[in-house]
């Protein structure tokens, strides 16, 4: 039998898909057994010989080329003002690589023309002579190098090819055939570009099928043609989706042909059970285990050269399944984020973390080893640091409890964790190649190096070669398909918009027609590569979106001639609609109340509720609202800020206000202070509540004066234009703790400020400092503002008022009993407008309807059922909880949450 001849491929995409066609092929003629045929992509055939000839030279990977272009640039660009060198060095790269493909002209005359072109040729020499050091090769030489030894009879020569999938012949490339032919190999060289007459009998032929289908936006087309592979499919049936755009469809296409062909893919995640094959691959910095592993290596010294890291990158750390911490986290972890999230801090100094935050045994050796690694300041060859890092990561437990099943072989050496964790060991080899380009270098450097190399390198999940392919443009080349779908065909992308390289001068891109160097070269590509895919299946349909985000779209030009799709709508195939589809839905209706258990009743009772007047609030304003947040414990805490937040501000105030009243007490001492001392006064209490609230901003001495400063300004005014200006008055309380029982409930409140009017009784104050307060809200059928009135019940007063603190507009409001002096004070007229005969009739409705409301959260009232027509919904943190958007009930408020 005759040996197969040695078959070249343009990439390893379609080398792949040829042995799967050979296997298909010889067990359709019932082989079980074979003998693999020789076929492998042009590039790693070249790297093979070169590799095995023993060559003098050692061959670059592309990351060591890369990092010997950096340095070169960054040693020879002080004219130039680069914005990123890692982007100015792969385009050196690549016009390095244009010019031994094409046998571009390097004569200097011709790039004078711009400084790019000039550095440029510097830049190449200065790289030349840095390999001719190192004796070192790069890959775009590889073709030529091989042929030399060839010639010097170093390595064989074959005696037949067959070349398959390339559109055009590089200058290089028909060289190294031409030499080849020379000497005796007989060569097949297999277009996938049709001739003219073949591509017009595919025109005329009436067995097949061109047609063009457009959809709204890139899901909806998406989502029908993975309904399309699922309707078409048969056992041995090649369907091939060809995308011009792969990135921009990579998502979508693999969600919706997972839910369609797989639809328990959704419970599983299993990426082994997926039928079909995505030539474009995510990141290995996307995987999970490997972003937490940078997280933890990534962690940095801050301006007091203390380790710090942010509290969600924390969090995130000891919350990973990949760190050997409990899965779901145990109750010490929860209580930690708990802490840290009320105490709104951004960063923690892990030098004193253990002083201020409760801590376990793992934490506690996971900190001390960050402590250690960011410690180290030493400078080192790549390798040694590949190996200190390992170090530190096996310590601190990575990847996890799953490590020993990873080593030892438990885990399915398929799994897609063994794989991320094979392919970031060879990360850690690429960042030991270095060695010998970088020489020592710091920690952070090295760090940077290897999350660039990780970053970079494509994560391909191995899974067997599938009949359905989802590739792009250029990879479609010379493949062979029973159907195809060609995605994403509008005008923006069909032909491609040009990428000239800016280090190849005009004159010399437009001479020689390098690749993306002008309209009219991608023009005649998107030509060539439409003719190709119009002979690759008997049935093709193209399609494209009509909008892509507020951009409306067009069909490419070069589709034009080709009719519309008039087939219906594939049906869908996935779970979610496979059950919105069933006509037979059984309906559920929920009860208002869930009764409050015995135990709960026990703790309202006995432990209580901080900041009471909550509890009442949230029922008013929407009884399950309440039932999440005080019986189900659901909490949002607020993001924290990077300097000041209103929480803060509001805070500061506060307690300016109770320092400066502890000391001042009455109107008359007040009205003692001149403006110089009073200005000096809150100035020192300003100060001295910055430092009490807030280590945020502990160092940013520019910040912190401009704070004092603003909020000297509010309290003066506040003083000057409010406080000044009433009778006589006398600070009893700031700040007061108090508690009352309500319905069973023990309520703990605050009261910011209590005062005795001579002769008439207390007011109650309570500042605000954000959004204006109404005392409107203590009246009518629902207390909305619950706060004041319920302070009542603990200490009935003459009247309620609230401080508004704004700059510029300071106001005293609220109700009092008609003969009170208040000064300034904007009075909410309870007899005239609320109708109430008398103050202690309106404390008794506060009393009675606020206990009704307590009664309503005992009873266990949960019903979905906002006030003011779901105004509440605006701030509210549980409408993914309630799901009030689902059910219909927010008919007005459209931009609520």
């Amino acid at each position: 039998m005759t040996e197969p001849p040695l078959t070249l491929t343009v990439n390893d995409r379609l080398a792949r898909w040829l042995l799967l066609e050979q296997d298909e092929q010889r067990r359709k003629n019932g082989e079980n057994a074979w003998k693999t045929p020789p076929i492998i992509s042009l590039s790693s055939w070249l790297r093979n010989v070169w590799l095995e000839s023993w060559p003098t030279q050692y061959l670059l990977s592309e990351l060591q080329s890369e990092k010997i272009w950096e340095k070169v640039i960054k040693q020879n660009s002080s004219s130039l003002n680069l914005l990123h060198l890692q982007g100015v060095a792969a385009q050196a790269s690549q016009a390095f690589s244009l010019i031994h493909q094409y046998r571009l002209p390097r004569i200097s005359k011709l790039y004078e023309q711009t400084d790019e072109s000039r550095a440029f040729l510097l830049w190449a020499k200065k790289y030349e002579s840095r390999l001719s050091s190192l004796g070192a090769l790069d890959l775009s030489m590889l073709m030529d190098a091989v042929k030399n030894s060839m010639q010097e009879g170093e390595i064989p020569i074959p005696h037949s090819l067959r070349v398959m999938g390339f559109e055009e012949q590089s200058p290089q490339l028909k060289i190294f055939l031409d030499f080849l032919r020379q000497k005796g190999t007989h060569i097949d060289f297999q277009s996938p570009v049709p001739a003219p007459q073949t591509l017009t009998e595919k025109l005329d032929d009436g067995n097949s099928s061109i047609t063009v289908s457009k959809y709204e936006y890139r899901q909806d087309e998406a989502a029908a043609c993975a309904r399309w592979v699922r309707a078409i499919f048969q056992p041995g049936k090649r369907i091939g989706i060809v995308v011009p755009e792969l990135e921009k469809y990579l998502t979508l296409l693999k969600r919706e042909l997972a839910s369609e062909l797989v639809p328990e893919f959704i419970f599983s995640l299993d990426e082994q059970c997926l039928p079909f094959n995505i030539s474009l691959a995510p990141p290995l910095s996307q995987e999970p285990m490997i972003k937490l592993a940078l997280d933890l290596l990534s962690v940095k010294k801050d301006a007091a050269k203390k380790a710090t890291i942010s509290v969600s990158k924390f969090l995130s750390i000891i919350q990973s399944p990949f760190l050997g911490f409990d899965f779901p986290p145990t109750m010490e972890i929860s209580n930690l984020e708990r802490e840290l999230r009320k105490k709104r801090v951004l960063s923690i100094t892990l030098e004193r973390f253990h002083s201020v935050y409760s801590s376990t045994p793992q934490l506690n050796q996971l900190i001390e080893g960050l402590i250690s690694w960011v410690g180290n300041e030493n400078k080192l060859m790549p390798e040694k640091w590949a190996e200190l890092l390992s170090e530190f990561l096996k310590i601190a437990g990575w990847p996890g409890n799953s490590s020993s099943s990873i080593e030892n072989n438990k885990q399915s050496i398929s799994s897609k964790r063994h794989q991320a964790f094979e392919v970031w060991k060879d990360c850690l080899n690429q960042l030991c190649s270095l060695n010998q380009i970088l020489g020592p270098i710091s920690r952070v450097e090295a760090l940077n190096h290897l999350t660039y190399i990780v970053r970079n390198k494509p994560f391909h999940t191995k899974t067997p070669e599938h009949s359905i392919q989802v590739i792009g443009l250029l990879e479609s080349s010379g493949m062979q398909f029973d159907h195809l779908w060609v995605m994403g065909c509008h005008s923006e992308a069909l032909p491609a918009q040009p990428e000239p390289n800016p280090f190849i001068p005009y004159e010399i891109r437009n001479k020689f027609s390098i690749p993306r160097s002008n309209p009219q070269r991608e023009l005649d590509f998107a030509e060539q590569s439409l003719n190709r895919l119009l002979i690759a299946a008997p049935n093709i349909q193209f399609s494209f979106p009509l909008h892509e985000g507020d951009m409306g779209l067009e069909l490419s030009p070069l589709l034009k001639n080709f009719p519309q799709s008039t087939e219906e709508p594939y049906p869908s195939s996935r779970i979610k609609d496979q059950v919105r589809s069933l006509n037979d839905m059984e309906e559920f209706t929920e009860l208002p109340f869930l009764p409050v258990t015995d135990s709960e009743k026990s703790h309202f009772k006995t432990q209580g509720i901080s900041s009471g007047y909550a509890l009442l609030q949230n029922q008013v304003e929407c009884p399950f609202r309440s039932f999440a947040r005080h019986r189900l414990n659901s909490d949002r805490y607020q993001s924290p800020e990077v300097d000041f937040d209103n929480m803060d501000r509001g805070n500061v105030i506060h307690k300016t206000l109770e320092l400066f009243w502890e000391k001042t007490i009455t109107l008359e001492n007040l009205l003692k202070l001149s403006h110089n001392s009073l200005e000096q006064h809150l100035d020192q209490y300003v100060r001295e509540a910055l430092k009490l609230c807030s280590e945020r901003t502990t160092g940013q001495t520019q910040f912190n004066q401009l704070e004092i400063e603003r909020n000297v300004r509010v309290i003066h005014e506040w003083l000057r234009d409010v406080e000044m200006k009433r009778p006589d008055f006398k600070v009893l309380h700031n700040e007061e703790n108090v508690s009352i029982n309500l319905s069973g409930i023990s309520l703990t409140l605050r009261i910011d400020r209590i005062d005795e009017i001579p002769g008439k009784g207390l007011l109650l104050i309570d500042y605000k400092t954000g959004r204006d307060a109404k005392p409107a809200d203590w009246f009518g059928e629902k207390i909305r503002a619950p706060q004041l009135p319920l302070y009542t019940l603990a200490k009935p007063p003459a009247g309620l008022a609230y401080g508004h603190l704004v700059i510029g507009k300071p106001e005293f409001k609220g109700t009092a009993i008609p003969d009170l002096p208040l000064g300034q004070f904007k009075n909410q007229d309870f007899n005239k407008t609320d109708g109430y005969s008398s103050w202690q009739e309106l404390l008794d409705y506060w009393k009675n309807n606020l206990t009704t409301v307590a009664d309503e959260f005992l009873q266990g009232s949960n019903q979905v059922l906002p006030i003011n027509k779901g105004e509440p919904c605006r701030h509210c943190e549980f409408s993914s909880l309630c799901r009030i958007q689902e059910i219909g009930k927010l008919e007005v408020m459209e931009d609520a949450p």
